[in-house]
């Protein structure tokens, strides 16, 4: 099986250490079904293209290795540190729902990002965003947001959800206007 491309499990794994012999992988999907594995080996899996790992006990550092990343899925685990994210140049889509963020600056080198997921992440600070204008699709629902002035930087956003946040007042400079 070594010529596997894409592979999604959804199966109660106590062991994951086979997955580095998988060298032609480009789709890796491991979601809710891994309890008991420590760490993922995806460091070997140098030519994913797309990875999800929801749910995961996932080494942040691990993935500064995946050059060839364009969609990433992390969320729903808990506290990862996403630093590493940030020699990922690579990335269109980043999905971080649910992963306990408060500081995202080490998105804003991800010059190709497109669509970003921060919703359900509490009290985050999206202050570093603005320097992420290219950014076509943002989800911030759940966030606890009381302000939005800093999107006004976001001169590409099409696609904007800010379900159930604590923000009060939409200025006309908010949108750019």
């Amino acid at each position: 099986m070594t010529q596997l491309e894409v592979l999604t499990l959804n199966c109660r794994l106590s062991n994951v250490d086979a997955l580095k012999y998988l060298i032609n992988l480009q789709q890796l999907c491991i979601c809710s079904n891994t309890p008991n594995v420590e760490s993922i080996p995806i460091q070997h899996l140098t030519r994913l293209v797309v990875l999800r790992l929801k749910r995961q006990k996932i080494n942040g550092d691990s993935l500064k290795l995946l050059k060839n990343l364009k969609q990433l899925e992390l969320s729903c685990n808990k506290y990862i540190d996403i630093t590493s994210l940030q020699y990922l140049p690579q990335l269109t889509i980043l999905k971080l729902s649910s992963c306990g963020l408060i500081y995202v600056d080490s998105l804003r080198h991800l010059i190709n990002l497109k669509e970003l997921d921060l919703s359900h992440n509490q009290n985050i600070d999206i202050t570093p965003l603005q320097y992420i204008p290219q950014i076509t699709k943002l989800d911030l629902s759940f966030c606890f947001l009381k302000s939005i002035e800093v999107l006004k930087a976001l001169v590409n956003l099409q696609d904007l959800s800010l379900k159930s946040n604590q923000i009060i007042y939409i200025s006309n400079g908010d949108f750019g206007c």
